[in-house]
């Protein structure tokens, strides 16, 4: 239950990223008043009728989700003898599923996209955070699995649209359009004519090249 990430291995080191949650007080939980319903589980709900159904669920969700406490951890174990070299655990907000993609590797740096549309950049070696910004954008309970791509010294990542920082500080180089939209999906790297590009899949079933630090399409 802590996510969609899968661990990586870099020189002899395991790293691990995953967003959970521990239920604050002991005891049971209230009764949901609008539980998930599965299709035959709607009653001849109309389309309308169902729509207003998971709003109000969606909603209850957010107040459940105040019952929990919501956390982030990166572990980093060696690859040996499983022995953790360092943790980190910071606190994190509740999001409609555990959001937890899997982490990028790059230059002696984690790259990730954490909750509430932060990404984040650690240092490898000790676990210490070098920078951590939040894109531009509404938050409520959204989740996203997207792992970070790092080309042409930019971090480029989907949270709703496709977005590009610097991978050095986290300053926001661009912010992509409606036409690049996308929340599982991860960025690829692919050289050509000597330049370091990015691929990506977006809405629509449609797939773009864009340079990593200008956001400029190049071919869809």
């Amino acid at each position: 239950a802590g996510g969609w990430g899968s661990p990586i291995v870099v020189e002899g080191r395991v790293y691990l990223f995953v967003h959970h949650k521990a239920q604050k007080s002991p005891g049971p939980l209230p009764k949901r008043k609008y539980p998930y319903l599965a299709d035959d589980k709607r009653g001849g709900m109309s389309a309308e009728e169902y729509a207003k159904y998971e709003e109000n669920r969606r909603a209850e969700d957010i107040e459940f989700g105040k019952l929990y406490a919501f956390q982030e951890t990166l572990v980093c174990a060696d690859l040996a003898t499983g022995k953790t070299v360092w943790r980190t655990d910071t606190p994190s907000v509740y999001s409609r599923f555990v959001q937890s993609g899997t982490l990028t590797y790059h230059d002696g740096k984690l790259y990730f996209l954490s909750a509430a549309r932060h990404v984040r950049c650690v240092d490898a070696g000790t676990g210490k955070e070098i920078w951590n910004v939040a894109l531009p954008g509404e938050f409520i309970d959204e989740f996203y699995m997207s792992s970070v791509l790092v080309a042409d010294g930019a971090a480029v990542a989907f949270a709703g649209k496709l977005f590009g920082l610097d991978a050095a500080d986290g300053k926001l180089l661009w912010d992509g359009t409606d036409k690049m939209k996308g929340q599982h999906s991860s960025a690829v790297a692919w050289n050509a004519a000597g330049k370091t590009l990015a691929v990506a899949n977006v809405g629509g079933g449609e797939t773009i090249c864009v340079e990593p630090r200008t956001g400029k399409e190049l071919w869809r």
